[in-house]
């Protein structure tokens, strides 16, 4: 059986803590909630241009998976442009899951 922890209990660690802690803790995967504070995953350094592929070695290196990336997507607005807001929100979300290879 593998077991993931979520960064939802770590949520203002940045995403090299998460790591360290994943290895101490002998983990084979995190749910990614929040990292520094943030929810919007894709706007962090982190996981823009090269640092994204620095964090993909990262967690291969570590032999750690993403196994899950959440959002906070509403869609339950009577607002248009406030559910098309949500609606680009998890689509950036999809793309990071997908480069991160997250189910």
């Amino acid at each position: 059986m593998k077991i993931s922890f979520s960064t939802l209990g770590c949520p203002d660690w940045k995403l090299s803590e998460v790591i360290q802690l994943a290895l101490s803790a002998g983990y084979d995967g995190i749910e990614l909630r929040f990292l520094e504070g943030e929810d919007s995953l894709w706007k962090l350094p982190d996981f823009q241009g090269q640092a994204l592929s620095q964090a993909r070695r990262c967690l291969a290196d570590a032999d750690l998976r993403i196994s899950c990336l959440d959002t906070s997507c509403r869609f339950d607005s009577p607002n248009e442009v406030e559910r098309q807001n949500w609606v680009a929100e998890g689509e950036r979300m999809a793309e990071l899951a997908a480069e991160l290879h997250a189910p």
